[in-house]
């Protein structure tokens, strides 16, 4: 009895040393550094710039020449893109569905996993394609405007977020 209690009390101390560590750690680390803005020396903030979806928000920031062109480029591949989307979502049904099986099949999990990994291949194909033929519609100074336009909005996502948690502390703090 006098042993097992040993083991109990010596494993409630280290967790209480690691969860104390863990706060201590939080309280007293410096606060993240702020997002670089853009055209300040660093580089931009990439802000979903990746991302044909994302992207699409800060079109409005072109001209409505450019951004018609733009648009019009993406809209292009919509059907693949939704498509591969729609595959994608079915397999991963499939593969939730493998996975709470009552009896395990490690094979056929790992060909749903082969299947998913393929299929998100190919839209990322798709994207790819999408994202090369809108932006190549695009002169420099626009693809500008979508980098500033992106980075802008990520500043005001992060600003927003932060000023609704007041118990995180603000850089310079």
């Amino acid at each position: 009895m006098s042993r097992t209690l040993i083991i109990a009390l010596a494993g409630s101390l280290v967790l209480n040393v690691f969860a104390g560590g863990f706060i201590l750690g939080r309280v007293l680390a410096p606060p993240p550094e702020p997002p670089p803005v853009a055209g300040a020396g660093g580089p931009a903030p990439a802000a979903g710039i990746d991302d044909p979806f994302r992207i699409m928000r800060h079109a409005d920031a072109l001209p409505p020449e450019s951004r018609m062109a733009f648009r019009r480029a993406f809209r292009a591949q919509l059907p693949d893109l939704r498509r591969g989307h729609r595959e994608t979502r079915r397999l991963r049904a499939e593969f939730a569905m493998l996975i709470q099986a009552e009896q395990w099949d490690a094979d056929a999990v790992a060909a749903k996993l082969e299947e998913i990994d393929a299929a998100q291949g190919r839209q990322r194909a798709a994207f790819k394609a999408a994202y090369l033929e809108a932006f190549g519609t695009l002169s420099a100074e626009e693809r500008r405007l979508l980098v500033d336009a992106a980075s802008k909005r990520r500043i005001d996502q992060r600003r927003r977020f932060r000023d609704g948690r007041p118990d995180r502390p603000r850089p310079g703090e």
